[in-house]
């Protein structure tokens, strides 16, 4: 009985550092209080299984299966990138498990003993779990500040590659009760930490490209915002002089005292500007532009926006225009309240911008070693600036730029 609720025990402690770890990779909040009781039952489920005697090879891949699961039925999501990351997690896990068992036999360490029940059992067992849980919660926590590229095309190859690396494990598991199986066991151990360490590069490249590419999509956007801005000046001077013309036109008519035909051409002025009035939120044309364009885009966010700011300041307008459209990006998907704080200040030759909100996910909202991040970063460097993010349910972002100490 006593050994039943030895096993019980650290089925539960491996579960609950396993779904920390999986909540760690999907930005999730860290609730154990609530998951506690499936984490039980799982555990418990785990321990009947054992009484069906499988070979080491099928009981790994069987205790696979059940974490991927238990961590798909946590997530309550099936989505692939939900189901790769409880794949990846489960992989990890195993990969660590064996390496510890592998390194366990390199120093001569008797595996055969650590099925008897006892002492040595106990300390053996404490310290592998401290081994795998420190080795997969530091190997989450660099794949999240990596901020490794999974996209849809290539989704097939990490699934590939982690289900290869179960495999490995799974047969490292069956070769870890004969002692003369060391040599294969270092191959395979080692075949599967190239596997991992290939993938996390080459994801770091994809996402390198990726963010090159973004970066250029990012300027060409900004290009056409530039061009579009210029088009909406020229279009509002156009209209300024118009105005002026239609002035000029009813002061001829009421100087020659057509007071009727005056009255027309007012009521025909008056029903046109009806139709393309707008109330600007800013003076700045940009500001007020890119405003416009984010509440169109995000028409359940209400963007209070609290200026003082003039008409042209010392700032280069693309780098502007680029910041404030990655901050409402970041941002506005994620307001919870249905209202965004836009403060943004010109103090001689500082611009302040701060945004305030209470959002979901606050993490992932500016998060570090993000391509958004590394931006904010170059443009706060070009103007020796300062980029101070709060991260919490009400998040505040404040960007401080100074003009002086760029080539604008």
């Amino acid at each position: 009985m006593i050994e039943i609720l030895y096993e019980y025990a650290f089925s539960v402690i491996d579960y609950t550092y396993i779904l920390l770890a999986f909540l760690l990779l999907e930005g999730k909040e860290i609730k154990f209080k609530k998951n506690i009781l499936p984490i039980m039952v799982v555990a418990l489920i785990q321990q009947l299984t054992e009484i069906i005697e499988l070979p080491l090879f099928f009981g790994s891949l069987k205790d696979g299966i059940l974490i991927v699961s238990f961590l798909l039925i946590i997530g309550k999501s099936f989505k692939k990138i939900t189901f790769l990351h409880a794949l990846m997690i489960d992989s990890l896990f195993a990969l660590f498990l064996t390496l510890g068992i592998t390194i366990a036999t390199l120093c001569s360490i008797d595996i055969m003993k650590t099925f008897v029940f006892g002492l040595y059992r106990l300390c053996f067992t404490l310290v592998l779990k401290v081994f795998v849980c420190s080795c997969l919660i530091m190997t989450v926590i660099q794949f999240k500040k990596k901020r490794i590229l999974i996209s849809q095309k290539n989704y097939s190859i990490f699934i590939s590659c982690f289900i290869i690396c179960e495999i490995i494990t799974s047969l490292i598991s069956q070769f870890s009760t004969h002692m003369q199986m060391k040599f294969f066991m270092v191959i395979l151990i080692g075949i599967a930490c190239l596997i991992l360490y290939i993938l996390i590069n080459y994801s770091i490249l994809m996402k390198k490209n990726y963010d090159v590419e973004l970066y250029k999509k990012m300027s060409d956007l900004t290009e056409n915002q530039m061009q579009n801005f210029i088009i909406e000046q020229k279009e509002t001077r156009k209209l300024i002089h118009d105005t002026k013309n239609m002035f000029l036109d009813i002061y001829i008519d009421l100087d020659h005292q057509s007071y009727d035909l005056a009255k027309e051409k007012v009521q025909k002025y008056l029903y046109e500007s009806s139709s393309m009035s707008y109330q600007m939120k800013s003076a700045y044309v940009y500001l007020d532009t890119v405003i416009r364009q984010k509440e169109n885009k995000y028409p359940d966010c209400e963007i209070i926006l609290i200026q003082n700011i003039p008409e042209n300041i010392s700032i280069n307008s693309k780098d502007m225009v680029m910041v404030l459209t990655l901050l409402l990006d970041e941002i506005c998907p994620n307001i919870l309240e249905k209202q965004l704080e836009l403060k943004i200040q010109w103090n001689g030759n500082e611009l302040s911008i701060r945004a305030r909100g209470t959002v979901k996910n606050p993490q992932a909202v500016l998060q570090s070693g993000s391509f958004n991040y590394d931006f904010f970063q170059n443009i706060v460097s070009k103007y020796e600036g300062d980029l101070q993010i709060h991260h919490s349910e009400n998040f505040e972002c404040l960007i401080l730029l100074f003009a002086s100490k760029s080539t604008v």
